[in-house]
C-alpha cells in the first residue's frame, strides 16, 4: 500500500471515529483506536504534527482538517520506516487476518450463533 493511500484510510478511520460517536462497527472502533493511539505516539513531541491531529480530533467533520492530517500522516510515514510498518498492520486487510476470531454464542436450546469478528475482542461472563 502506498503512502498517500495508507493515510487515507487512516484519516478516514479516525474521522469516521471521532465524527460518528458510538461507531457501531466494533472492528472500525477497535483498529481506529489503535491507528489513534499509534499516531498520537509518533506525533508526540513534534508541534505541527501533533496540533493537526487535535485540531482534526476535535472538528473531524472539517475537510482542511481531514487534508491536513493526511499530509502530516504521509511525512511521518516517508520520514519513519517503523512507523510505517506499524501502521500498515492496522489497515483493514491486514487487521482482518491479524485479528480475525470467531465468536460463538449459546442463543438457545442446544443452539449457538456465530460470527466472525476482526479486532480486539473481550468477551467476560
Amino acid at each position: 500500500m502506498d503512502y498517500a493511500t495508507m493515510a487515507q484510510t487512516a484519516t478516514t478511520m479516525l474521522v469516521t471515529l471521532w465524527a460518528t460517536p458510538g461507531v457501531a462497527n466494533v472492528a472500525l472502533g477497535v483498529t481506529a483506536n489503535g491507528v489513534y493511539d499509534l499516531v498520537k505516539r509518533v506525533f508526540t513531541g513534534k508541534s505541527v504534527p501533533a496540533a493537526v491531529l487535535e485540531q482534526t480530533k476535535t472538528d473531524p467533520k472539517n475537510t482542511r482538517n481531514q487534508e491536513d492530517l493526511k499530509r502530516e500522516i504521509v511525512r511521518m510515514l516517508e520520514d519513519d520506516k517503523a512507523f510505517g510498518e506499524e501502521l500498515a498492520k492496522l489497515m483493514p486487510a491486514q487487521a482482518m487476518q491479524a485479528y480475525n476470531v470467531t465468536q460463538r454464542q449459546k442463543v438457545g436450546d442446544n443452539a449457538v450463533g456465530v460470527q466472525n469478528v476482526s479486532g480486539k475482542v473481550t468477551i467476560q461472563r
